[in-house]
């Protein structure tokens, strides 16, 4: 698996990039080790919980001292809902006349213009602003009738130094998220109808909701405490204990407690 593979051309007042790399939608303010969500893996960092992360992706970028912009690989991904009968339990089809579930089947679709993102860190003398937003808009080609599917981003985030001290933390929202940046909605990464989100340093909270009739808003908090203890130059522990809460009905809370170790070469 490719992670980055990336190429830059700086020519005086600014570079051109091309390749894989992380896009501008990426606010790294958290370092929460354990994964909540796929407990086999590590060090997602809150992604799914607050954190910004658009992930490394194919594309293009421009930049030009701590502005960039970059045209990126559209992701494609519809929260296609099938519905089912409450008595029996049968699929219907598209009328809700009982509930709705998430299938995996995708439909076709087609895509014109690249997702465009960008992002602006401003410094000053206490700590740092950035500013992240993005937009994208494909078709999707469903049983002879086409419709689009729009997504957009907008973000804030930053750093306070207060003596020996500092916050941190990103704070955003929009529309069909998903396909832009990581998401829980109803226990997978899909596209969502609205979202808000953000991280402080050492908490998470989400908020979606699907465009589909007799969809409820869906919220889920994480939050954790943490130390580094480095043994020798780069090699450090990282003790941390923390819980996560979907607030649904049949979603538990989790506690957790554990120390993870790293050796970096």
């Amino acid at each position: 698996m490719v992670r980055i593979l990336w190429g830059e051309w700086d020519f005086g007042a600014g570079s051109l990039g091309v390749g894989q790399h992380y896009t501008p939608l990426l606010m790294p303010y958290s370092n929460q080790v354990y994964n909540i969500y796929a407990r086999e893996d590590g060090d997602t960092n809150m992604s799914l919980f607050g954190m910004l992360y658009g992930k490394r992706k194919p594309m293009i970028r421009l930049k030009f001292g701590t502005f960039q912009i970059a045209a990126v690989q559209t992701k494609t991904t519809v929260a296609n809902y099938g519905t089912t009968d409450n008595t029996t339990g049968v699929i219907v089809g598209d009328t809700p006349v009982g509930y709705a579930y998430l299938t995996a089947e995708q439909p076709d679709t087609e895509v014109t213009l690249p997702s465009i993102q960008a992002k602006y860190r401003y410094d000053f003398d206490a700590g740092h602003l950035n500013f992240a937003g993005g937009y994208q808009t494909f078709d999707v080609l469903d049983g002879g009738e086409s419709y689009d599917v729009t997504s957009y981003v907008l973000a804030l985030g930053g750093r306070l130094n207060a003596g020996g001290f500092y916050f941190k933390g990103n704070l955003w929202g929009g529309q069909n998220v998903g396909n832009m940046a990581d998401i829980v909605t109803t226990g997978s990464i899909v596209s969502s109808a609205e979202r808000i989100t953000g991280d402080l340093d050492g908490s998470g909270y989400t908020q979606t909701k699907l465009d589909v009739t007799g969809a409820t808003t869906e919220k889920c908090k994480t939050m954790y405490l943490q130390s580094t203890i480095f043994l020798a130059p780069g090699v450090f522990l990282t003790p941390e204990i923390g819980f996560s809460d979907f607030d649904e009905p049949d979603q538990p809370e989790i506690s957790y407690f554990g120390i993870k170790w790293q050796i970096n070469f």
